[in-house]
């Protein structure tokens, strides 16, 4: 079977560095965030979303930060992922049921605090689905509420470096 979450870190996990490199990671969410305060630098290396259901509670993203990531704790040091040379890549079996169902699975789903940095760098994500209508979502949980298009537009300004990255969709486009 598919793991659930190839890293999935709690909420008090905070101040370390992920290194990966070289790698083929193919999870439900390849990781799954909770905690402020960490440095993620991925290289050389294919990160798959793998979405299998289609239960309308059971979208997810490859990159997941979840809401409330910084909540309740002032305000951390900001999450940073930097990116290179690197596919992320989404696959659902069957993306026209799990659309019709309210399910996806998207590429990177940024908490509602908009704190997390992203430093892209070559880096080219496929979307095999069709569904998803950008690289970066937002979404309500936990009581939450989801940022608005604006708001996800001004985080993406504010908060994404990007050299060279492509985005492809079913047909390769």
């Amino acid at each position: 079977g598919i793991n659930s979450s190839a890293a999935s870190l709690p909420g008090d996990s905070e101040e370390f560095n992920v290194n990966l490199r070289n790698s083929m990671i193919a999870a439900w969410g390849c990781f799954n965030i909770w905690s402020a305060n960490a440095i993620y630098n991925i290289s050389d290396s294919t990160l798959l979303g793998i979405n299998t259901s289609t239960s309308p509670s059971n979208g997810f993203a490859v990159i997941a930060l979840n809401n409330g990531t910084y909540a309740g704790n002032g305000i951390p040091p900001s999450n940073v992922f930097n990116i290179s040379n690197t596919t992320i890549r989404n696959y659902m079996p069957d993306p026209e049921t799990a659309e019709a169902n309210g399910v996806s699975e998207q590429m990177i789903r940024v908490e509602n605090e908009g704190q997390t940095k992203f430093n892209l760098q070559d880096v080219t994500f496929e979307d095999t689905t069709g569904i998803i209508d950008s690289v970066f979502y937002s979404y309500s949980m936990q009581g939450m509420p989801a940022m608005t298009d604006e708001e996800l537009a001004a985080y993406v300004y504010s908060n994404v470096e990007a050299v060279n990255v492509v985005v492809k969709d079913p047909l390769g486009n």
